[in-house]
């Protein structure tokens, strides 16, 4: 299985995700957004219908207020932030017209 990761920093826009944000432009108390973006690379694949992700980061320089999961993967969905950790997944069942891969 190939599955890649990509993850972007997006500016915030008033509560919506903005445009790409480098690293060099956070300073204390920065708003910003996380995407995790998934591809699976296989060729002829369904795409990737499930996922879970264990997040961490130092809780002394970044506060997670919120998570979501896309629209795509609507079952089993999880959203758990604790301290300095977020567990974040999804699955889909495209091929019954549940979510997409």
């Amino acid at each position: 299985m190939s599955i890649v990761s990509q993850i972007n920093l997006l500016q915030d826009n008033g509560g919506t995700p903005g445009g790409a944000l480098s690293s060099t432009q956070l300073v204390s108390g920065t708003t910003f957004w996380v995407e995790i973006q998934l591809q699976d690379l296989r060729i002829n694949s369904s795409g990737i219908v499930g996922s879970r992700l264990n997040l961490n980061w130092n809780s002394n320089s970044l506060t997670a207020t919120s998570l979501t999961v896309t629209n795509s993967l609507p079952l089993l969905r999880s959203e758990n932030i604790t301290t300095g950790n977020a567990q974040v997944g999804g699955g889909s069942i495209p091929t019954a017209g549940i979510g997409k891969a």
